[in-house]
């Protein structure tokens, strides 16, 4: 008879799952920065930056060459455009799930941090991180078992 997972169990998981992909949404960040990056340089009209007297002068106002090419693309190439800035969405949303796992793992004490980058960053098994961490293989289970339920969940959740 197969046990029926009840919500804490899913949220376990899910918050797992979240912790061993976090490597991985980092490089999807990365990735698509180099998208847009390449469909920046691909565009025909991107050319190299012309400074003027006028924006050599002193001024508060930030500007960024790329983000006015951007800003350009509109009126050329509305396609191109929407491309771009669903890539910028979509690199925003992963950058906000990076975000929210390093404030919620903030709230642990070192071990506790260890145990989690050692376990789901770097993917080591229970008793590597025993050696590392020169305590039993039991002990980190069970403890990283309290760190999730106890003070990542009730993060985690909200």
């Amino acid at each position: 008879m197969s046990k029926k997972l009840n919500c804490d169990d899913k949220l376990y998981r899910a918050v797992e799952s979240t912790l061993y992909n976090y490597k991985n949404v980092k490089a999807q960040i990365k990735n698509i920065e180099l998208d847009i990056e390449e469909k920046l340089n691909s565009y025909s009209t991107l050319n190299a930056v012309q400074y003027d007297r006028d924006s050599l002068s002193k001024t508060y106002k930030f500007n960024s060459e790329v983000e006015n090419k951007v800003i350009e693309l509109d009126i050329n190439d509305p396609e191109l455009k929407n491309n771009i800035m669903m890539l910028k969405v979509k690199k925003r949303s992963k950058e906000i799930q990076i975000e929210r796992i390093d404030n919620i793992l903030s709230v642990l004490q070192e071990e506790e941090y260890k145990l989690i980058e050692l376990r789901y960053f770097k993917g080591m098994q229970f008793k590597d991180i025993a050696d590392v961490l020169l305590k039993s293989d039991l002990y980190l289970q069970q403890l990283r078992r309290k760190i999730i339920i106890e003070k990542i969940i009730p993060l985690f959740n909200n």
